[in-house]
């Protein structure tokens, strides 16, 4: 209220526009493969590969025994993942059984394929210790997966 009961009008600012995140430094892969028995995380790992990633080809599995044999047969003709992060406590085959079977395939160790194990802790410290016997482990996430991670990556 204004003077002597006359009111003034105030302009107020317009609220700003919400600028867009152009994010030109994407991460780029061919081919990535997420390995997790639990849903919700195979779920926020797409959303975050494909709002903060340039992917050619995702490849979600919850099963890992099912993602073995399918890994089987692309590495035999020498067709790798680029980047392959797995969960290391599953049902059935943990991330290490996983990782032995697949030390064994003929192609792998000169493939390049980017190995990163994922869990929701990394402790007892036995798991850390154990994930540093396999000298292709590039990092150890510890969930969830954010956007951060995808820079440390490739």
């Amino acid at each position: 209220m204004g003077i002597d009961g006359v009111f003034f009008l105030q302009k107020l600012p317009l609220p700003k526009k919400p600028v867009m995140k152009i994010e030109e430094d994407k991460p780029k892969f061919n081919s990535v493969w997420v390995i997790d028995d639990m849903e919700v995380d195979l779920f926020l790992a797409d959303k975050i590969f494909e709002n903060h990633a340039e992917v050619e080809s995702m490849y979600l599995e919850i099963n890992a025994r099912k993602a073995l044999r399918k890994l089987k047969r692309i590495t035999d003709k020498g067709d790798f993942p680029d980047l392959l992060l797995l969960d290391v406590q599953m049902k059935g085959m943990d991330g290490f059984e996983f990782l032995d079977k697949l030390e064994t395939f003929p192609l792998f160790h000169a493939s390049g394929c980017k190995i990163c194990l994922i869990s929701a802790y990394f402790s007892p410290l036995r798991y850390t210790e154990q994930a540093e016997t396999y000298p292709f482990i590039q990092k150890l996430i510890t969930k969830p997966l954010h956007e951060k991670h995808l820079a440390e990556l490739n």
